[in-house]
C-alpha cells in the first residue's frame, strides 16, 4: 500500500473513483479500504502477528469475500497466551485477563505498531494510531483508533479512521490463513504494486454463528433497551451467509455451536437469555416491531456508505433471515 500511498493526491483520488465505477462501492468506502489494508499490513508484520487472529465482518469481506460490504473496522482477538494465561481460562481469572489485555493493547502493543508503521514508510502526518481513552482500567476490548485525512468529503456514516478493537476475550480456534490484499487490485494495468499478505483469519461459519448470537441477545432485551446504531450490519452479513456453503457447516457443527455458546454464557453473558437452555432453532434474528423502523434507518444509513449497488432493501433482509429462521427448525 506504500506506493499508492505516495502518490500525488490527484492521481490517488483519480485511482479511486475508477475504482469506484468498476466495483459500485462509493469512493469513501474505498479510500477506506485502503487503510484498512494498511492497518492490516502494519498489524501482521509485527511480532505479535502469530498471537492475533483477524474475526468479525471485516474479516468476511477481506478475507472470505462472502460479503459485498467494504471493509470498516477491524476486529482482532488476542491469544491470552501472550499475556501469561492459559488456554483455559477460569470465571475467577477473567477480569485479570481484560486488565492484562488492556494494558497490552494500550502500551506494547500501540508501540509496536507505531514502530511498524513508520518502518513501512509511513510518517504521523499520513496516520496517527492511539488508543481511544476509556473510563475502565480493564476495558476489553480496547479500541486504536488510525485516524486520516480523506481525500472527499465527509460521510455521515463514514468516518476518516480506521478502528482496530482488540479484546482477549474471544475464542481462538477455528481459523486459517487467507490472502488480504486492498479493492484497489480491480484496476487493470496499474503503475504501482499492491501488497498481498497472508492472514489468519476466523472461519466464516464461527463468524455466522457468533453474529446469530450477537442478533439473539440483543433482541431478548426489553424494547427499550435494544441498541440498533450500527448493528444493522449483522443483518446483512448474515443475508449473504445463508446463501453460502458456510450456512450448512454453522447448521451442522453442533460442537462450534456449542463451543460459541458455552464460550459467550462465560466471557461475555447478557442476563436475558438462558445459554443452556437455548439451541439454534430459538435464536432471535429479526428485529422486534417496536425496533424495526429505527433498525431500517441504521441500515439505510450504512447501505449508501457501505455496500454496492445491488445490495437488498430492508425488506429483503427480513423475508430472507425469516425464512432462513424457519429452515433451522425443519
Amino acid at each position: 500500500m506504500i506506493e499508492w500511498l505516495n502518490l500525488p493526491e490527484k492521481q490517488k483520488k483519480a485511482l479511486i473513483n475508477h475504482a469506484s465505477f468498476l466495483s459500485g462501492y462509493s469512493p469513501i468506502a474505498l479510500e477506506k479500504d485502503c487503510y484498512v489494508t494498511l492497518a492490516l499490513q502494519a498489524v501482521f508484520s509485527t511480532t505479535f502477528a502469530k498471537n492475533i487472529i483477524f474475526k468479525g465482518g471485516t474479516s468476511l469481506s477481506k478475507g472470505w469475500q462472502l460479503i459485498k460490504r467494504f471493509s470498516e473496522d477491524v476486529d482482532l482477538a488476542i491469544d491470552p497466551v501472550i499475556l501469561g494465561f492459559q488456554s483455559e481460562i477460569s470465571k475467577t481469572q477473567i477480569r485479570k485477563l481484560r486488565k492484562a489485555s488492556a494494558e497490552f493493547v494500550g502500551d506494547q502493543f500501540l508501540f509496536t505498531l507505531r514502530e511498524k508503521l513508520l518502518q513501512i514508510g509511513v510518517s504521523k502526518k499520513v496516520i496517527t494510531a492511539d488508543v481511544r481513552t476509556t473510563k475502565s482500567s480493564d476495558a476489553d476490548p480496547r479500541i486504536i483508533e488510525m485516524e486520516y485525512t480523506s481525500l472527499f468529503s465527509d460521510s455521515n456514516y463514514m468516518r476518516s479512521k480506521v478502528l482496530l478493537e482488540l479484546g482477549a476475550r474471544s475464542l481462538k480456534e477455528p481459523f486459517s490463513d487467507r490472502p488480504i490484499s486492498s479493492l484497489l487490485n480491480i484496476i487493470p494495468n496499474r503503475n504501482f504494486n499492491l501488497p498481498i499478505f497472508p492472514v489468519p483469519t476466523v472461519l466464516p461459519a464461527r463468524t455466522m454463528l457468533e453474529k446469530m448470537w450477537l442478533l439473539h441477545e440483543e433482541f431478548s432485551k426489553p424494547s427499550n433497551e435494544i441498541r440498533h446504531i450500527r448493528l444493522s450490519r449483522h443483518m446483512y452479513d448474515l443475508y449473504c451467509l445463508s446463501n453460502s456453503s458456510h450456512a450448512e457447516i454453522a447448521r451442522n457443527d453442533e460442537l462450534l455451536f456449542n463451543a460459541i455458546r458455552t464460550h459467550r454464557s462465560k466471557f461475555t453473558p447478557n442476563k436475558y437469555v438462558n445459554y443452556l437452555q437455548t439451541s439454534i432453532t430459538d435464536l432471535k434474528l429479526i428485529p422486534p416491531p417496536e425496533v424495526r423502523e429505527k433498525w431500517m434507518e441504521d441500515y439505510l444509513l450504512m447501505k449508501r456508505s457501505m455496500l454496492d449497488n445491488e445490495a437488498p432493501d430492508f425488506n429483503e433482509l427480513i423475508e430472507k433471515l425469516s425464512k432462513f429462521s424457519e429452515n433451522l427448525k425443519n
